[in-house]
């Protein structure tokens, strides 16, 4: 009863959601099988690095953590579990997929089927770059884009530039199902930024006032 309730897919998921907590992503990579993304994405960060990326920029904890009896379809099973998050309850479903290896030539190895969960992002005019959890992502800026990564909890950060700040943000990308994680990327201004407008508008507002024509193309003065 032990080793059937070891090598269950309940047994498979107390493995992988332990192997998150602990960090391990090693053994986490070793319990999943990657399902494709619900779309094409533009960039993907589905490795064995990228995994390990994830886990050290933020660690998921399961407390009070509940995982009830599998249903069975076939080769395939899904398992529901809840855990403590503040004070909701938070509820995750796990699909697993037996596979043709065995344990103790005995148990079939049971894996959770990971989909990949997709963030939007626009980068704003004039960013650098921008990076999920530590790793450069290769995005052009000025239009909506989407990231393929695993469903955890990321690091995401917006480069700035010479004008505008750099942007920091804690993603939450556990329980999307396939719904896309929109992240907001508004920009704001460096401190030459902002030096920069205040020069640009004044002499756009001096050169405004030396005008005199009656409704001067491109300013904010106009007159009947």
């Amino acid at each position: 009863a032990h080793f059937n309730g070891q090598y269950s897919p309940a047994g498979a998921v107390l493995r992988y959601l332990s192997a998150l907590q602990a960090g391990d992503s090693a053994q986490a990579w070793s319990l999943i099988e990657l399902a494709p993304p619900a779309i094409h994405p533009d960039a993907t960060l589905l490795s064995q690095k990228a995994l390990a990326a994830s886990l050290d920029a933020s660690r998921p904890a399961y407390p009070g953590l509940t995982i009830e009896n599998p249903a069975y379809s076939g080769s395939s099973a899904t398992v529901n579990v809840s855990y403590a998050r503040g004070s909701a309850t938070r509820q995750l479903q796990l699909n697993l997929v037996q596979t043709s290896e065995r344990r103790l030539f005995l148990y079939p190895v049971w894996k959770v089927v990971i989909t990949p969960a997709l963030l939007s992002v626009t980068l704003p005019a004039g960013s650098t770059g921008d990076s999920v959890d530590g790793q450069s992502v290769t995005l052009a800026a000025g239009k909506v884009q989407t990231i393929a990564v695993f469903p955890l909890v990321h690091r995401l950060q917006i480069l700035g530039g010479g004008l505008i700040q750099g942007l920091a943000q804690s993603v939450d990308a556990t329980n999307t199902g396939t719904s896309t994680v929109t992240v907001p990327t508004s920009a704001k201004l460096s401190a030459s930024g902002a030096d920069a407008t205040r020069v640009a508008v004044r002499a756009a507002l001096t050169a405004c006032a030396a005008k005199l024509d009656l409704q001067p193309q491109d300013c904010p003065q106009s007159s009947t």
